[in-house]
């Protein structure tokens, strides 16, 4: 009995979890040996390296099992060489207390749970990399530890020599062999030595509480979900960094922003550039690009990700990647789809598209060549004297308690990740402020990335002495935020012909209307306000890298869902809802703001219609619908653009919504452009679903403006009642901010519950 118990011990630390058959084909796990390639097993040699892992024969494109109940954690990208495409996949998964990963499997999902001897994937084809390798599946402990002993019949060398050590012989004893040596030590009880009576004794522990966690387990009516694990990656990140032009021709192309036909390009102030940042963790990979545009389209976001399928397959796409605008109104136009955004830029012009996709395109090729270890820092400062609010009427309309909350009544916040190779030398930098670029005002006609890329080029040129612009290994990228109701003109607006304050209410002059007041920044002219409002950014960003550091750990995660956003219902209480409704424009909407007016007689502030405009609109494109006109009171429609689809859909119905994470750091892919108070909504709600779990803590939420689609404005439900232009803009009614609100809910819920398999949409 002894000597089965020491035996059974020793087994038990020996062997520990066992796995099932991993591939179909393969019942016994029978592991690859040697080939014109090398072996298969652990600890075999790789030129100047060892082999972590174990290789288990595997046909290409069998099935893949799961060893045992497992929680899959996320798509894993194997190399970084893109010849290596076709097999460049794997997964990431835990269970029973081992944390283990599988390469050259495309798995069918990357969350969620499976259990034992249910599919994961499918095998890749590894013939098509190397021809007349053994095609298997490399296993590797997230430890890179031996898993031999796991994986098959073997033991370790290791396991075996304790095995011949310390295991009694079952052989017939030496009776005096066996007398001398209990002569030479101390019997405790039933002829057996103090250690072999401990061993026993924790064997039966040991046995007891697994029967006990077990009997819990089953007992167990409610599955609590698995929090993602959100420790530091046991290897440093891989960043890579990029940026290219994506300037396009600087003549005879509509300028895109102040929606005005006669502002076309006659010349260039500044270049502009796509930057690209890509960060890896072993496991799975995520791309941020700001590029010096009005706003990323649908369309243009299509191309790219399209071009980008041509050239890495499923490496890079939607849910890993965003696209953000700097929201600068200098840019070339010409790159949208829908009617509206067409009709102020001549349609779709094929020589602004072209240089826009490849630039993005070939500033996240740069960034893929570049990639290396490194680390990442945060930091955060504030940063006066560089933005206005210019709807105070409709931020003074939020509850006064939330107001109070609060020093100002914009976001002076700048945040910025610090991106280093592992000796500390700075690779790139990563930053975001809200603030409009408009600095260029609606009389330039001169192509310019306006004050945020001014930021970047101070920042790129102090990084890269001696080098010209856009050129130069360190890249400085500002992003958008939430800068719906934020101007960097910050003298304010005044009446040109008076030089008096303008009518708070309504922004106009009591001479010449809205046409006539006008924001004036804090320069002598537009160029010089630009100058420096662009620097001021720089100063802070340049300030927080230096002094950043808070090293950002921890694993990457991005979730995506597509939405409609013209019939989201929102629950307000236990019994009542609210909806989202198809799009419109309110009459303030063609009454432009202090930083552009309109041209026409309208005043932003209008809750009521105007019977001859009505008039016209009724005549030339239809009344809007009672259910429409409903559904977005107080809002007297101009445009009902949701019901107008000819030549093409006036406006997008399907959005796509987004976030990922860098360890502690959470950017929110926002489609439009949200108002101070509706940005703080949602970083508070996105940080609060992300730390229900306890896998996420002290959460950095950042929000990135005009990304993936546009979609207009998004205010509050309190702003939206006092329809300034920020409010007639707000497409999908009164509850937009609500209806984003329980999505992004949903999708920082998905990523802290590893349920991202539950995100559906249209």
């Amino acid at each position: 009995m002894r000597r089965f118990i020491v035996l059974l011990a020793l087994l038990c630390v020996c062997d520990g979890v066992r796995f099932g058959p991993l591939c179909s084909g393969n019942p016994n796990n029978r592991r690859r040996t040697s080939d014109s390639w090398g072996a298969g097993n652990y600890g075999a040699r790789r030129g100047s390296r060892t082999h972590q892992g174990l290789d288990i024969v595997c046909e290409d494109g069998s099935e893949v099992y799961a060893p045992f109940d497992v929680t899959l954690n996320g798509k894993l990208i194997v190399y970084n060489d893109p010849t290596k495409a076709a097999i460049n996949s794997g997964i990431n998964l835990s269970g029973e207390g081992l944390c283990f990963k599988l390469f050259y499997v495309r798995p069918d999902r990357t969350s969620g749970t499976v259990r034992k001897g249910q599919r994961i994937g499918v095998m890749l084809p590894m013939q098509s990399v190397y021809p007349g390798i053994t095609s298997h599946v490399h296993v590797q402990l997230c430890n890179k530890k031996d898993p031999t002993q796991q994986i098959t019949a073997e033991l370790s060398s290791e396991c075996r020599t304790r095995l011949h050590t310390n295991t009694p012989s079952l052989q017939a004893p030496n009776p005096r062999v066996k007398v001398h040596a209990m002569a030479n030590r101390k019997s405790v009880c039933c002829g057996l030595s103090s250690l072999e009576v401990t061993l026993a004794v924790l064997f039966v522990l040991m046995t007891a509480t697994s029967v006990s966690l077990i009997t819990l387990m089953a007992l167990q009516t409610k599955t609590e979900p698995t929090p993602l694990p959100t420790t530091e990656p046991r290897t440093p990140y891989l960043i890579g960094v990029g940026r290219a032009d994506c300037t396009g021709p600087p003549a005879e192309v509509p300028l895109m922003g102040y929606a005005n036909s006669q502002q076309n390009a006659a010349g260039i102030h500044t270049r502009l550039f796509s930057r690209a940042f890509i960060i890896d963790d072993g496991r799975r990979r995520v791309v941020f690009v700001t590029a010096d545009v009005g706003m990323i389209s649908q369309r243009l976001r299509l191309e790219v990700l399209q071009a980008l399928q041509v050239k890495y397959g499923d490496l890079y796409g939607q849910e890993n990647v965003v696209l953000s605008g700097t929201h600068t109104h200098c840019g070339l136009g010409g790159y949208f789809q829908y009617t509206l955004f067409m009709m102020s830029t001549k349609g779709y012009i094929r020589a602004s598209v072209e240089p826009l996709v490849n630039g993005i395109v070939k500033s996240i090729d740069i960034a893929h060549s570049n990639m290396r270890p490194g680390r990442i820092y945060r930091a955060r400062g504030e940063l006066d004297h560089s933005s206005l609010n210019r709807s105070p009427h409709s931020y003074m309309n939020n509850p006064e308690d939330e107001r109070q909350r609060y020093k100002t009544n914009t976001d002076k916040q700048v945040v910025v990740l610090k991106f280093t190779d592992l000796d500390g030398d700075g690779i790139g930098m990563l930053s975001w402020f809200a603030v409009h670029a408009v600095s260029m005002n609606f009389t330039n006609l001169m192509v310019s990335s306006d004050n945020m890329g001014y930021a970047s080029y101070l920042l790129e040129q102090d990084k890269n002495p001696g080098e010209l612009p856009g050129q130069g290994g360190f890249v400085a990228g500002f992003s958008s935020s939430n800068l719906g109701d934020v101007s960097p003109n910050t003298k304010g607006p005044h009446c040109l012909n008076t030089g008096l304050p303008c009518d708070y209410l309504n922004s106009s002059c009591p001479v010449g209307g809205p046409r006539m007041c006008t924001s004036f920044g804090p320069g002598e002219d537009m160029f010089d306000s630009t100058r420096i409002i662009g620097e001021n950014i720089y100063k802070k960003a340049k300030e927080l890298y230096a002094g950043a550091t808070e090293e950002v750990t921890g694993f990457l995660h991005s979730a995506h869902q597509w939405v409609n956003m013209t019939d989201v219902t929102i629950p307000i209480n236990a019994t009542h809802t609210v909806r989202t409704c198809k799009p419109a424009l309110g009459h303030s909407f063609a009454a432009g703001t202090t930083d552009g007016g309109g041209d026409l007689n309208f005043t932003q502030g209008a809750v009521e219609g105007d019977p001859f405009w009505d008039g016209i609109r009724d005549a030339l494109l239809g009344e809007p619908s009672n259910e429409t006109q409903e559904c977005h009171h107080p809002k007297p429609i101009l445009f009902s653009t949701g019901e107008m689809n000819w030549p093409l859909p006036w406006h997008p119905q399907i959005v796509d919504v987004q976030i990922i994470t860098i360890g502690s750091v959470a950017v929110v892919a926002v489609p439009g452009e949200m108002t101070t108070m509706s940005g703080r909504r949602l970083r508070e709600a996105v940080r609060q679903e992300l730390q229900s779990e306890g896998g996420f803590s002290d959460v950095e939420v950042v929000i990135a403006g005009l990304s993936n689609i546009y979609t207009h404005y998004i205010t509050t439900f309190e702003e939206y009642q006092v329809q300034r232009y920020e409010g007639a803009s707000t497409i999908y009614g009164p509850h937009t901010l609500s209806a984003y609100l329980q999505k992004y809910r949903g999708l920082a819920k998905a990523i802290a519950q590893v349920r991202l398999e539950e995100l559906q949409g249209p």
